[in-house]
């Protein structure tokens, strides 16, 4: 998976208050059952998380939410940005580089330049 969180409580206390500051987006179901977040940080131009859950990851949901995520960036001024993905989460890297992501010079984070938002879905 993108993220597993260890303690489910305690990220989803903490994700709330994310959630009202405006800087988590929330993928549900039509019944409101989680499917995924993404959690940005506008003054910083950061995906800061991805989050899909596992059975639901494949179907659309994470490339959704990052274009959400890249849409809100936009809207809050941010001309590029970036996101770190783990050493060794092959998956991860190859989700983002299909998404119109490439590696930046350190191994473990990725960039968007400036202009790639500026369509605001990310994409070249």
């Amino acid at each position: 998976s993108i993220l597993r969180h260890r303690d489910l409580a305690s990220f989803q206390q903490r994700s709330a208050a994310r959630v009202e500051s405006g800087e988590t987006l929330v993928a549900v179901t039509d019944e409101g059952a989680l499917q995924g977040i993404a959690v940005i940080k506008p003054n910083e131009s950061e995906v800061e998380q991805l989050f899909v859950r596992e059975g639901v990851q494949g179907t659309g949901v994470g490339k959704r939410l990052l274009a959400a995520a890249e849409r809100a960036l936009v809207q809050s001024g941010c001309r590029d940005a970036h996101l770190y993905a783990v050493v060794g989460n092959d998956a991860a890297h190859r989700f983002y580089e299909r998404n119109g992501w490439r590696r930046n010079a350190r191994p473990v984070e990725y960039k968007a330049e400036a202009g790639v938002l500026a369509d605001g879905d990310g994409r070249k």
